[in-house]
């Protein structure tokens, strides 16, 4: 039974760092003090794939922080528009 936990446990931190996207605000987070909030999109937008600002936040809104939120990796409000760690968060932060 443990180990269906684990490998589940697993799988959801696979999909979470498949994206760039999610990738890049984790990171974010990470690099600053684990009580402060990051603004979006910016953290998110990834320096190599440079994104319309606009799409991003549809993006974020409608998929990567509802996946994030979902596994307690983070919190997020949309006003002020930002993100920070969640009570999950050291699971990814390796």
């Amino acid at each position: 039974m443990k180990s269906k936990e684990h490998q589940k446990r697993w799988a959801n931190i696979f999909e979470t760092l498949s994206s760039i996207t999610r990738r890049e605000l984790l990171t974010a987070l990470l690099e600053n003090p684990p009580d402060e909030v990051v603004g979006l999109p910016e953290a998110a937008n990834s320096p190599e794939l440079r994104r319309d600002p606009e799409k991003l936040v549809s993006d974020l809104t409608h998929c990567h922080l509802p996946k994030l939120t979902e596994c307690g990796f983070i919190e997020w409000q949309k006003e002020p528009f930002c993100a920070e760690r969640g009570p999950r968060f050291d699971e990814v932060a390796g």
